[in-house]
């Protein structure tokens, strides 16, 4: 068995905080396998580790957009059946992953922003309103952008 997760991509050693978040992310996923449960479901819950840490660029840590929101993608591939799913352009939900898994379920392969959050409400399967929506900086953002754009 095997579970292989990384916390991006980049040129700087990741520090203590984030190799210890790495390894606790693992914990869900690898009990998940030693139930027998699914792949899936194990990286998975391996990810919503990772979003709801703050460190990561995923969920409520990801990077503000220049207006000073977060939009969130996510996406979700397996084998075995040929099935995906992935959100882009998602504000306001904790856990863009758990969309992505929904959104598997259906006949729709990509679901953006207001589609995806619908889906999300809707199906209320561990979709969470979070702190993924405005930054603390987003009123300095918006204003930089209001000045650069209009």
């Amino acid at each position: 068995m095997i579970l292989l997760v990384h916390g991006g991509a980049g040129f700087r050693r990741p520090g203590t905080r984030l190799l210890k978040k790495l390894t606790e992310s693992f914990s869900p996923g690898f009990h998940i396998l030693q139930r027998g449960g699914s792949s899936l479901e194990a990286v998975t819950e391996s990810i919503r580790v990772l979003e709801d840490s703050g460190l990561f660029n995923a969920g409520s840590g990801a990077n503000l957009q220049f207006d000073g929101v977060r939009r969130l993608d996510a996406s979700l591939m397996e084998g075995k059946y040929l099935n995906a799913g992935s959100v882009i352009g998602l504000e306001g939900i904790r856990n863009p992953v758990m969309t992505a898994r929904i959104i598997m379920q259906l006949p729709h392969v990509i679901l953006t922003h207001k589609g995806a959050k619908g889906i999300c409400i809707l199906t209320s399967k561990n979709c969470s309103i979070g702190r993924s929506g405005r930054g603390d900086r987003s009123q300095q953002k918006r204003q930089v952008y209001n000045h650069a754009y209009n």
